[in-house]
């Protein structure tokens, strides 16, 4: 059987769609499509009552990947983005309760993502993580109310965070 005639309910807890992120499926899914190539429709998921949004913008499938899964596993609705343009289209249609951006993404600076969203009161608290830091960095990321995370960041410090 293919990934795309599964049932929903056929469909493994924890699965990456297409848009590359996160989503618990169950039969009574309702963005569960047969025409999507893993069974779910690009329409989002509503988060669950009281639990926290999170978008995570990384370049890194392995960092995308494993955030999510973990984040997911501790009771987030994550969205992963790789590119800060899919991320300035997420927070353009929905608001995060927090918004975790690599400093440098393939077309973008994390900072441009920021400073992308215009109205205060559809952000989040943003985090800026980098393995390429330096003091205008830092700066840059202060002036604007970032929080400014060094490479590796730990996911139990992100679920501390994040809690």
């Amino acid at each position: 059987m293919s990934q795309s005639s599964k049932n929903c309910w056929e469909l493994p807890k924890d699965e990456i769609c297409d848009m590359a992120f996160i989503v618990s499926a169950c039969c009574e899914c309702p963005s569960y499509s047969s025409e999507s190539p893993l069974g779910l429709s690009e329409r989002r998921l509503e988060p669950r009552p009281g639990v926290r949004k999170i978008l995570i913008a990384d370049d890194e499938f392995l960092i995308r990947w494993s955030f999510s899964h973990q984040l997911n596993d501790a009771g987030f609705q994550v969205t992963t983005a790789e590119t800060a343009s899919e991320a300035i289209d997420y927070l353009s249609k929905s608001y995060f309760d927090y918004v975790l951006l690599d400093y440098k993404l393939p077309d973008k600076t994390g900072f441009d993502v920021f400073d992308s969203v215009q109205d205060s009161t559809k952000r989040g608290r943003f985090l800026l993580m980098t393995a390429y830091g330096s003091e205008s960095t830092r700066q840059g990321a202060k002036e604007r109310g970032m929080h400014y995370l060094p490479k590796p960041v730990s996911v139990e410090y992100l679920t501390e965070v994040f809690s």
